[in-house]
């Protein structure tokens, strides 16, 4: 029988966040499970964190994390781990903002082990199995990161985690996670939203990554609607929405007045993509190339200095790829702030490309730092 057009479009649907802050919705569990979701809500809410960088109130994020979460069908503890998976770090960034810190790591732990004492005792007197608060405890432990560390060296401790459970547990709350985060970017600039998005190129790889290893996805379930867990629908509505986030920026970047720019660029990425063997070279740069296809190397390189807050290689080479542009468009007499948005919708537009070849069970992004496929021997990880 053939499945209904309504059907296939719910499968593929982008999921869109919600301005929802309680938690009923998410109640429909048994009475005890349900009474640790409106106690692991009500210990976000009474720390009373500051708004998002978009208004909205802070609850709305972990409401829509945990709402992902359910909506893929994850288990219990995932929804549950939802709600209180920034509880950690939001509440050490608080401390560290309203007092003299003098040893941060001994902040970390005695915050740690004083959530750990509320999830052991509520989970006691809710009946519930101690190994509830254990597994809550250590996929947040997963997800918080350190102050002394970096983006990548956080997320490395993620894939390469070895208690699978965890390990797979902290994935799908981070991809619910980077979902809602990569659909509230109004209050960034589009070089703020490409780095954002960026963090999710990154995530999506290493997922990918580990889909493929542990033989749960397949090229044809990548393309087709066949799902076969929750993990595998996070990883496609994020990649969705992934897709989508650096294509409003594409649509942004264009409004800077550049439209005639635009087919220049997506010419010159068709030429690139299949001169450069699908696009394996987007992280390197050569000094002596002078083809218009150099405006699409380099970036993951790029991007990856301003990850590892490598502040001063970053801007050099955001500086030489203005400078190319101004070069290669100087009969359009562009403004600066216009080669700015040159350079912006041209990374956004190869940065959906590559989000869209993810359908391609093969094809991964190389030269990432600190994850499955890091070119830097995995120094974020192994060293402090």
């Amino acid at each position: 029988m053939m499945t209904s057009p309504k059907k296939v479009f719910k499968e593929i649907e982008l999921w869109k966040p919600s301005s929802e802050v309680t938690i009923n919705h998410l109640l429909n569990y048994s009475k005890q499970k349900n009474k640790l979701l409106v106690f692991l809500h009500d210990l976000v809410k009474v720390e009373n964190f500051p708004d998002r960088k978009d208004g909205q109130p802070h609850l709305t994020h972990p409401v829509n994390v945990a709402t992902y979460l359910q909506r893929a069908k994850a288990d219990f503890l995932d929804v549950a781990a939802g709600l209180i998976h920034d509880r950690l770090e939001d509440k050490i960034d608080a401390v560290i903002a309203s007092s003299q810190i003098d040893n941060v790591a001994q902040l970390e732990l005695d915050l740690t082990t004083e959530l750990e004492d509320l999830l052991s005792d509520k989970c006691q007197s809710l009946e519930l199995p101690s190994t509830y608060s254990r597994s809550l405890i250590q996929t947040t432990e997963l997800l918080t990161r350190h102050k002394r560390h970096n983006y990548y060296r956080s997320l490395g401790e993620m894939f390469s985690c070895d208690n699978q459970t965890i390990q797979e547990r902290a994935i799908r709350v981070k991809l619910a996670d980077r979902m809602h985060n990569i659909q509230s970017l109004s209050a960034f600039n589009e070089k703020d939203q490409i780095y954002q998005a960026f963090k999710n190129l990154f995530i999506l790889n290493n997922v990918k990554s580990y889909l493929v290893e542990t033989g749960q996805v397949t090229t044809t379930d990548l393309i087709l609607t066949r799902r076969k867990n929750a993990t595998e629908k996070l990883f496609r509505k994020c990649l969705k929405a992934t897709y989508d986030a650096f294509l409003s920026i594409c649509h942004d970047s264009l409004d800077k007045d550049i439209k005639d720019i635009e087919p220049y660029i997506q010419v010159f990425y068709h030429k690139y993509e299949n001169q450069s063997r699908k696009m394996k070279k987007i992280s390197d740069w050569d000094d002596q190339e002078a083809h218009p296809l150099k405006l699409f190397d380099g970036i993951v390189k790029k991007y990856d200095a301003r990850l590892h807050k490598e502040t001063a290689e970053f801007r050099r080479r955001q500086q030489r790829e203005v400078k190319f542009c101004n070069q290669l468009f100087s009969d359009f007499e562009l403004t600066p702030a216009q080669v700015e948005a040159v350079v912006d919708y041209k990374d956004a537009y190869l940065m959906k490309e590559v989000t869209g070849r993810f359908y391609d069970e093969k094809y991964f992004v190389k030269n990432f730092g600190c994850g499955k496929l890091c070119s830097r021997n995995r120094i974020c990880v192994s060293n402090e």
